[in-house]
């Protein structure tokens, strides 16, 4: 994922998420150049906006070394 965000940025693109986005955020932190400033929808809020340094970077990118792959069977899940 952090490619690919890496590219939306280096070639001036974006990326449309269809559905939830709230963990897009720690990639889009590592990815993103120090100064960018990076917005998300936060329901019954509002929009968020986190400027990127070297702190925050940091942090997202212990978040998800934290995380683990898990597969998900999808026809299994109720609903």
């Amino acid at each position: 994922m952090v490619e690919h965000v890496k590219e939306a940025i280096d070639e001036g693109g974006f990326i449309l998420v269809k559905g939830e986005e709230d963990l897009l955020v720690i990639p889009s932190i590592i990815a993103s150049p120090e100064g960018a400033v990076i917005a998300y929808g936060q329901p019954g809020v509002g929009v968020v906006l986190i400027k990127v340094d070297k702190d925050k970077r940091e942090k997202a990118r212990e978040l998800l070394r934290s995380m683990r792959e898990v597969e998900l069977d999808v026809d299994a899940v109720p609903g």
